[in-house]
């Protein structure tokens, strides 16, 4: 969502067939190009742009297109806003090299804060709506406003800031459903495919053992179960609650830290961290207590009893410093299901 369109960048009748192949990006403008590289960094795997999915010189089309609007932006997994846009060529990414604080609203005035962003409850629209400001272009625009009401998630891109308007978690639950439903499902193989027959690729004394790339059996590959509608290669973190406060405890062998900042895309700080965060089906067993870990992974289940951490033990004894495994075959799972609950 932006404001003026450049002509090249939309879809007309002239061109219907030719986009309807291939949609080059780099002949998008650079709003478009910034969308599309919040798309892929949050894995997600449609875009879906006004100006190119509505044939603008058709009046058919926009009256076709214009009333199914509701169920476009309601059913959006997010609605991304180039607030700060004047054009569409103006781009909404570029950022000075600001560096980022969480404040409250009464801290808005403090000028130490060069840069920000804010969570808003959706009832709270009201209120976000005039610190966004009615100045901006964006916010002058019928069919924005119809975009802003009608989304459940709207991300504001801001000249300095980042607005989140939108459903925020009340308070944080130890309950780790997804990355649970997700193992259980890829132990009993309901998915058709899971972890029986794969290796502990990496395994290092006095830290974890680590496993669950049924894939490739490196480290690089696995997926998850289809444990939810939506599922893809990856998904996210559900949350840090639970910590790495002992050994035998089983968490989510994740690729870097899922932090609200970090998906909020700006440039500058996509150069400086590893953003390629989220989880798949790899696992690992901590044979210590891993403090230096929470935050980063995911903490869901433990091992079940001492007899069963003998065979973590057993299983750590095969490692080495750098996580190879020092015999020719690596530790396997031969077996693997579901016990019942006690």
């Amino acid at each position: 969502s932006g404001s003026t369109i450049d002509v090249g960048s939309q879809l007309v009748q002239a061109n219907l067939e030719s986009l309807q192949q291939r949609i080059d990006p780099e002949t998008l403008t650079n709003n478009f190009k910034d969308a599309i590289t919040v798309v892929r960094e949050l894995e997600l795997r449609y875009l879906w742009v006004d100006a190119l999915c509505i044939v603008q010189d058709s009046q058919s089309d926009w009256a076709r297109e214009s009333a199914k609007m509701d169920e476009i932006y309601q059913n959006a997994y997010l609605t991304l806003a180039a607030t700060s846009a004047t054009t569409s060529s103006a781009g909404f990414l570029q950022r000075p090299d600001y560096y980022v604080a969480v404040r409250a609203y009464k801290d808005r005035k403090d000028p130490t804060v060069k840069g920000r962003y804010y969570l808003s409850d959706r009832h709270s629209m009201i209120d976000v709506w005039g610190y966004i400001g009615m100045e901006a272009v964006w916010n002058t625009r019928g069919w924005t406003f119809q975009e802003r009401l009608l989304s459940r998630r709207v991300l504001h891109f801001l000249p300095e800031e980042l607005t989140w308007e939108g459903p925020v978690l009340d308070s944080p639950t130890k309950e780790v459903k997804g990355c649970s439903k997700n193992f259980w499902m890829l132990c009993t193989g309901e998915a058709g495919f899971g972890y029986k027959g794969s290796k502990f690729h990496r395994v290092i004394p006095e830290f974890m053992l680590q496993g669950g790339d049924f894939t490739r059996g490196n480290g690089t590959g696995g997926k998850p179960a289809p444990f939810k509608e939506g599922i893809g290669d990856k998904f996210a973190d559900e949350n840090f609650v639970n910590k790495h406060t002992k050994p035998g405890l089983l968490s989510m062998a994740n690729a870097g830290t899922n932090t609200f900042v970090t998906l909020l895309l700006w440039p500058w700080l996509l150069a400086a961290a590893d953003l390629s965060t989220r989880n798949g089906s790899q696992f690992f067993i901590t044979t210590v207590v891993t403090s230096w870990l929470d935050g980063k992974h995911v903490v869901f289940g433990e091992v079940r009893d001492q007899e069963s951490m003998k065979v973590v033990k057993a299983i750590e004894a095969t490692g080495t410093n750098s996580g190879k495994v020092k015999y020719t075959k690596s530790p396997t799972i031969v077996n693997c299901g579901r016990l019942p609950d006690e």
